[in-house]
């Protein structure tokens, strides 16, 4: 089903991926809030349905706020890790260790991004995942406790 089209004013500009508008255009249809304002809807990351909870490797990318480069620098060839490198590092091995019948042996901090490959694994001869908490958890848990102790 193609969206809908709307008119928009000359000169409008919102904030997002999207380039500036300079004059009159058709847009595709966003959701405004209740002030009226276009808000650009945000692409789904997850897939519908599927319980990140069941056992199996999963590939994370976490990114810093707005792709700045907060977690280091690369020097000659070498990640040379910022404060908040050293502090994500850190966070994410306590969490490896603190999160049961998970592993992340596979694991690298980038200037601007971490990735990770984690290991969600099952219980002794069953299916069903023997970790206590799903990796949307695990990941909320790194962010949090990683932004408090950076402020």
């Amino acid at each position: 089903m193609a969206p809908r089209e709307h008119w928009l004013p000359p000169a409008l500009t919102f904030n997002s991926r999207r380039p500036t508008l300079v004059g009159a255009a058709l847009e595709p249809s966003f959701p405004s809030d209740f002030s009226g304002r276009i808000a650009p809807r945000r692409r789904r990351l997850r897939l519908k349905d599927y319980d990140y909870g069941d056992p199996g490797a999963y590939f994370v990318t976490i990114c810093s706020h707005e792709r700045v480069c907060l977690f280091g620098r690369i020097r000659e060839g070498m990640m040379a890790m910022s404060h908040f490198g050293e502090v994500v590092t850190e966070t994410w091995r306590e969490q490896m260790e603190n999160t049961p019948n998970t592993e992340a042996n596979e694991w690298i901090v980038m200037p601007k991004h971490f990735h990770a490959i984690v290991l969600i694994k099952t219980e002794e001869g069953g299916s069903r995942a023997a970790s206590t908490r799903p990796l949307p958890r695990i990941i909320n848990a790194l962010k949090t406790v990683s932004a408090k102790r950076t402020n």
